[in-house]
């Protein structure tokens, strides 16, 4: 497994990018499927360890952690490279894609959970929501384990969403992301880092 660094577009050799191979691959030992027909589950984080670390650069930076159990509102930015296009034929992003929406409630996203009837939607306490400003602004497949960031803190880490990615439909549709604030414990137990806010995930 490998991870790229400070690329904005898959196919440019930027000067600047570079590869790290994973030595490790740690998943939460209480990770649980809810239902696979979404890849909805529980507890969805993982922690990659790198055999070298990456060096920082203008382009390649760390992020900060949140305070255990700290809360967020606002607008926070979501990044990733999953679908762009579902039908009539997937088509995945080939320049990273970048989406400003605001945090909502749990109690107004299961709401709207609930108005699609199709699968359960159970939104466990260490989960946190997004609602698109617009229709047909929904993370996808291929966005999982991507980072919602708000002042340059990990505020979550997606993870499930409508099915459809919220394409095509005539309603706005919630995104779900681990809160990663509900599991600082869990990173420092494995990286040793003091997960003050102003500490950096590297």
């Amino acid at each position: 497994m490998e991870v790229i660094a400070g690329k904005l577009r898959l196919s440019e050799n930027h000067p600047d990018g570079q590869t790290g191979y994973v030595s490790q691959l740690i998943t939460h030992p209480h990770f649980k499927y809810v239902s696979r027909t979404i890849n909805q589950s529980t507890n969805d984080l993982a922690l990659l360890e790198l055999h070298d670390a990456l060096i920082f650069t203008s382009a390649v930076k760390p992020i900060k952690l949140p305070n255990y159990g700290q809360k967020f509102v606002g607008d926070v930015l979501l990044t990733g490279w999953g679908h762009v296009k579902l039908r009539p034929k997937p088509v995945y992003a080939t320049t990273l894609q970048v989406l400003r929406m605001p945090l909502i409630s749990k109690k107004e996203c299961k709401r709207l959970l609930d108005t699609y009837p199709v699968h359960p939607h159970v939104l466990s306490q260490s989960e946190i929501c997004t609602l698109p400003y617009g229709l047909n602004q929904n993370a996808c497949t291929g966005d999982s384990g991507g980072p919602l960031i708000q002042d340059r803190i990990l505020v979550g880490i997606t993870s499930w969403g409508e099915e459809n990615c919220g394409q095509n439909l005539t309603r706005r549709a919630p995104n779900v992301f681990t809160e990663v604030s509900e599991y600082v414990t869990f990173i420092k137990k494995y990286t040793g880092k003091q997960t003050r806010s102003n500490d950096f995930c590297k």
